[in-house]
C-alpha cells in the first residue's frame, strides 16, 4: 500500500512532469474521473509518479488494475519504486486503454490511459474529455472523439491563416 503522509511523505520531484489529470469531483457516475498520459510504455519508470499524483487526492492506494495489452512488456509482479506494496492487477477483456486505481474497497479512480505516442493536441482534448462531468464516453471513443475535435481545430486554423501562410 503506497500512502500519502502529511508530512510530506511525497516526494514533489516524481509528481512534475507527470501527465495525470484528475476530475475536480470524484463521482461514481461519471465513466471516466481522469486521464493519465504516460511518457514512455516503461510501467516500472511510470506508474509511481503516477500513484504519488493521486495521492495528492486520495489518502492511500491499496491496488491498480491495467490491461496487458497496454502495457505488454512490463513483468507482471514488481513493486512500485517507492518500496511500498501496491497490487497489480491485469485483465485481458473489456476496454483498452483503462486503468483502475484502487483507493479503498469502494472507491476507484478510473482514469483514461492515453498512449505515449499521442500527439499533444489530441491528448491534451482527451484529458480534458476525461474530467468533464457527467461523462459517459468510453476509452476508445473519447480517444476517438479527442482526434475528430484535434482534426477539426486544426483545419480551422488553416482556415483563418490561409493557405501558405
Amino acid at each position: 500500500m503506497i500512502t500519502h503522509s502529511n508530512d510530506g511523505g511525497i516526494n514533489t520531484s516524481t509528481v512534475v512532469g507527470t501527465r495525470v489529470v484528475l476530475a475536480e469531483r470524484l463521482v461514481r457516475r461519471d465513466h471516466l474521473h481522469g486521464a493519465w498520459w504516460p511518457q514512455t510504455t516503461d510501467l516500472q519508470r511510470e506508474l509511481t509518479p503516477m500513484l504519488s499524483r493521486v495521492l495528492t487526492r486520495v489518502h492511500s492506494v491499496i491496488g491498480v488494475t491495467l490491461s496487458r495489452v497496454d502495457w505488454p512488456e512490463a513483468p507482471l509482479f514488481f513493486q512500485a519504486k517507492s518500496g511500498r506494496d501496491t497490487n497489480i492487477s491485469w485483465y485481458g477483456l473489456g476496454e483498452p486503454n483503462l486503468a483502475v486505481v484502487h483507493a479503498s474497497e469502494k472507491t476507484r479512480i478510473v482514469l483514461l490511459l492515453i498512449p505515449p505516442e499521442t500527439p499533444e493536441d489530441v491528448a491534451l482534448t482527451a484529458m480534458l474529455m476525461s474530467t468533464s462531468p457527467g461523462n459517459c464516453l468510453g476509452t476508445v471513443q473519447a480517444l476517438a472523439k479527442a482526434r475528430e475535435r484535434a482534426q477539426i481545430d486544426h483545419a480551422h486554423q488553416i482556415v483563418r491563416v490561409g493557405p501558405g501562410g
